[in-house]
């Protein structure tokens, strides 16, 4: 499996959530760089802490302040930062 296929610091990945079968797409920074408003959050935050690893398909499950929430890894692509 080539590293492209997981979800890293700097990819951006396409989320479901499984209650609102909402789509997002978020990519994944440190905590400096990311904010929600521009599309990006922090490996360090519950998601994205459930996210880094995951591969396409896989199912996600984040611990919020709101309660667990589910989600399913629709897609990841490359960083969009050069």
């Amino acid at each position: 499996m080539c590293i492209r296929d997981r979800a890293v610091f700097g990819t951006v990945v396409t989320l479901v959530d499984m209650d609102t079968d909402e789509e997002i797409t978020y990519q994944l920074l440190g905590p400096e760089e990311s904010d929600v408003k521009k599309g990006s959050i922090s490996v360090l935050s519950p998601l994205g802490r459930s996210i880094i690893g995951k591969t396409v398909g896989d199912g996600v499950l984040a611990k919020t302040p709101g309660g667990v929430r589910e989600f399913e890894l629709l897609e990841i692509s490359p960083s969009t930062v050069d």
